[in-house]
């Protein structure tokens, strides 16, 4: 068992079926769904798969697999303590969703949220104030976490404004306010209507690379 783990804006909810998708589809540019499986990326000898599939990472039938989507899995009992970053991004209701889950098992967990930052901005746009703040605060997460500086029942949840990158307090418990029960069944319902889909190939034909 590692002595931490600090994940930084995780893939959450991969059958994106959390309001999050819609409401921050303006912001993230995770919003027309994952890039390897849109009309006009290309094709090689290794994807689409053979067989073909519906998704890089597995057949879209087990997108809320815990192997595959973590945030589907709800009883975190026994593992280190955690620290996670997310924006108000595609994945965010999945990210909240996971980190209330984790704090419910009696995990200490530590979750940041930055405002109108998309997927993985710090590795898209490392040049923004907030991609230096965020990769700041990752590094002594790793620090803190690896000295064993976090200890139970110190579960934290800040949101970091736009402006002056104030982190303002807020409650892990009031994160995400949908039941555990449906978020699970808007889950997999939509992992049900995706299990349809496999990628045979760009529209546009293969790539000559």
């Amino acid at each position: 068992m590692p002595t931490g783990c600090a994940l930084f804006s995780p893939a959450a909810d991969l059958a994106l079926s959390l309001p999050s998708v819609k409401k921050f589809e303006a912001i993230d540019w995770l919003s027309e769904g994952a890039p390897w499986i849109q009309r006009k990326f290309p094709a090689d000898h290794i994807w689409p798969a053979t067989p073909p599939r519906g998704d890089l990472h597995c057949d879209n039938s087990a997108l809320c697999h815990p192997l595959i989507d973590p945030a589907t899995w709800t009883d975190w009992e026994g593992m280190p303590p955690m620290w996670f970053a997310g924006g108000q991004e595609t994945y965010g209701d999945g990210i909240k969703f996971l980190v209330q889950n984790i704090d419910a098992s009696g995990v200490p967990v530590t979750f940041v949220e930055y405002e109108f930052m998309p997927h993985d901005w710090a590795v898209v746009m490392p040049f923004l104030p907030q991609s230096l703040h965020s990769i700041k605060l990752w590094g002594e997460a790793c620090k803190n976490l690896g000295d064993g500086k976090v200890k139970r029942g110190e579960s934290k949840a800040y949101f970091v404004k736009l402006g002056g990158l104030e982190m303002v307090p807020r409650s892990i418990h009031g994160l995400l306010d949908i039941p555990r029960d449906e978020v699970l069944e808007c889950m997999r319902a939509a992992r049900d209507k995706l299990a349809k889909f496999v990628w045979k190939g760009p529209e546009v034909g293969y790539s000559k690379l």
